[in-house]
């Protein structure tokens, strides 16, 4: 009975999990909720299963696919290096908005995307399930005629501004053969010292409101969309979401998987534990790994407690100490309680025991990690020229003989 035990992932239950974490750390009282959709390249130099040229990245890529809702990423799909950047998308809408639906049915759902997803199978989509959208349009000479008298106007207002002017319009615009109904687009015909620079929005939403009018609609609600841009930075960057050196198309799908849960849990640091702190409240995911996790600990494992003994010389132990409080205090659920919930809906009767508690030694007590009204944490510092290396004997009477085992009987 010898031999390697092979887990295989089951990508169903692992795309809801995501979905749901994203969706459950929405507030209650939640009116509107933005999906924002975008692509974005992961250069691959060997010889990967679905490995394609890709013409706008002019590189071998992967082009994968995400969506977030504010911080937090709810869909991240890796797909091979011949697909469009808005290929996905429907199936992804089909499995995100039921879950949104079910915890927020009164919310109005807005998707906001780059030009690369003005689609009429995304438009047909969103009009057929009561969704709204604002995505960039690309330019054409007959939306460009339709922003004339508008760029003309701007031009002469440049003339006594210093080279700069803006203005904004909209009218009702529909393509020759590929799109189905006539839509709202939104024309911005800006003007610098250098160049014309005309703009296009199409959206669904109704221009009666202020803040869907057309200069409002497109400086704060569509420029809004680049600071999801930034979150694919940090993620790739931080997180080495981009590393994709697996031959198998479904082991790189994994890989991105795992980045993007370590993404979740960073930003869940950062937005329960660490929200207090004015020089974390902001913090990116690096500054986070480097400085919170990335510690030098001695760790001693038995059969009731773990001890975790840093050097007295650590400089950041107040705020691991406010960022261990932050997250007891905090009443979202987390990630092994929704995964739990997961296993049971999928039926793959997963035998681990989430149930057992790991337990945090203090100097005088020790409090359970599930119990939210006992999450003091006590540093116990340690004198650097006195830490001896763990030895075998710290964790005789556990059982525990490695790292994988430590995470089964704890649920870590």
């Amino acid at each position: 009975m010898g031999g390697t035990h092979k887990i295989l992932a089951n990508h169903a239950a692992i795309e809801r999990l995501l979905v749901r974490l994203a969706v459950s750390r929405l507030a209650a009282d939640t009116r509107e909720i933005v999906l924002d959709f975008d692509a974005t390249d992961s250069l691959i130099h060997g010889g990967q299963e679905g490995r394609f040229f890709h013409g706008y990245y002019d590189s071998y890529c992967f082009p994968p696919l995400y969506c977030f809702i504010g911080p937090w990423p709810v869909w991240a799909q890796l797909r091979t290096g011949n697909r469009d950047a808005s290929d996905g998308t429907v199936e992804a809408l089909e499995k995100i908005v039921p879950v949104i639906r079910e915890c927020f049915p009164e919310a109005r759902i807005i998707l906001r995307a780059d030009s690369g997803f003005a689609r009429e199978s995304i438009f047909a989509w969103c009009e057929n399930n009561d969704l709204f959208y604002v995505t960039g349009m690309a330019k054409n000479a007959a939306l460009l005629r339709h922003l004339d008298p508008t760029m003309f106007r701007a031009k002469a207002d440049a003339c006594v501004r210093g080279g700069w002017s803006t203005y904004f319009c909209e009218f009702e615009y529909r393509t020759a053969k590929s799109w189905s109904c006539v839509c709202r687009v939104i024309g911005k015909a800006q003007v610098n010292p250098k160049r014309e620079n005309p703009r296009f929005v199409v959206t669904n939403l109704p221009g009666d409101l202020p803040q869907w009018r057309p200069e409002p609609l497109y400086r704060e609600f569509y420029c809004a969309r680049g600071d999801m841009e930034n979150r694919i930075k940090e993620q790739q960057l931080d997180l080495f979401a981009d590393r994709m050196s697996c031959d198998a198309m479904s082991a790189n799908q994994l890989r991105l998987w795992f980045s993007t849960f370590a993404y979740v849990w960073m930003i869940d640091l950062r937005e329960m534990g660490l929200k207090e702190n004015k020089n974390y409240a902001k913090a990116t995911p690096a500054r986070i790994r480097e400085h919170l996790l990335k510690i030098a600990a001695v760790v001693t494992v038995s059969v009731r407690r773990v001890f975790v003994r840093w050097s007295s010389s650590f400089r950041f132990q107040t705020e691991v100490a406010e960022c261990w409080n932050g997250c007891g205090r905090h009443p979202r659920r987390s990630l092994v309680s929704i995964s739990r919930e997961e296993s049971s809906v999928s039926g793959s009767g997963a035998t681990r025991n989430y149930a057992r508690k790991a337990r945090v030694k203090t100097k005088s007590k020790c409090f359970d990690r599930s119990d939210d009204s006992k999450t003091n944490l006590t540093v116990i510092k340690t004198d650097p020229r006195k830490v001896e290396r763990p030895r075998e004997h710290l964790i005789r009477g556990s059982g525990v003989k490695s790292s994988r085992e430590l995470r089964n009987r704890f649920g870590l």
